[in-house]
């Protein structure tokens, strides 16, 4: 019996009408909807659409809290799509490892939405402080479609939705707190980003920006310092 091809090492047991060949149960697993494109005929796909039904069942319990004022805050379909979207990025990003988001807390979510605003605005004015999650969110709404502007969903109407959303941050986190990152964690934590979502972490990492020289060099040989360029 082969080995498996996806991890070389287990022998491969199940077929896989994707690869047309046989894979191991673990990697079949790992990889089904993610790696491998799985034709909805596939028998052990059976199990899979319960366990994410049960996935959002249990996101929908675990964060009614913010879900459900969410929901009557950002009714319609654009402005809700936009605002989930926005959701799934801040989430991904407090789950980085990276410096850069370590020690999130609703304070800074708060900042990087006004950040972003500004970002976003006719007239950028920059805040007083780096904010690299407003970047990072800068960043994505330049670059994914979900965050984009289109007819039914204007750039007049997402300055406007985020200042709605800045104002159910804010009168969130008045009364307690932590509400707002605790409740968007309870509320995306038990989702598979990739699977449920379409949503790849590894894939939309904050880009680092490139060091630069202080010092430039022309090509006449002179070397000017960054007060003089």
């Amino acid at each position: 019996m082969a080995k498996c091809p996806k991890c070389s090492t287990r022998k491969g047991k199940r077929p896989c009408p994707a690869l047309r060949t046989e894979i191991c149960s673990s990697c079949c697993g790992e990889h089904r909807l993610r790696d491998i494109d799985c034709p909805e005929h596939c028998q052990f796909l059976g199990s899979e659409g319960y366990h994410r039904q049960r996935r959002w069942e249990r996101s929908r319990s675990m964060g009614r809290s913010l879900l459900e004022p969410l929901q009557r805050e950002f009714s319609s379909e654009p402005t809700w799509s936009f605002v989930f979207r926005l959701l799934v990025e801040i989430y991904a990003f407090s789950c980085n490892r990276s410096l850069e988001a370590r020690g999130l807390d609703d304070g800074r979510i708060l900042d990087a939405l006004k950040v972003l605003r500004g970002r976003l605005g006719t007239i950028y004015v920059p805040g007083s402080a780096p904010s690299p999650l407003g970047e990072f969110l800068h960043e994505r709404c330049e670059s994914a479609q979900e965050l984009g502007t289109s007819r039914e969903f204007p750039a007049a109407e997402r300055e406007k939705v985020l200042v709605r959303l800045e104002n159910f941050v804010e009168r969130l986190t008045a009364k307690t707190p932590g509400d707002f990152l605790n409740g968007l964690t309870n509320l995306l934590s038990p989702l598979d980003l990739k699977i449920d979502l379409g949503y790849d972490p590894e894939a939309n990492q904050p880009q680092k920006p490139t060091p630069q020289s202080q010092y430039q060099q022309r090509s006449s040989g002179l070397i000017v310092p960054p007060s003089l360029r």
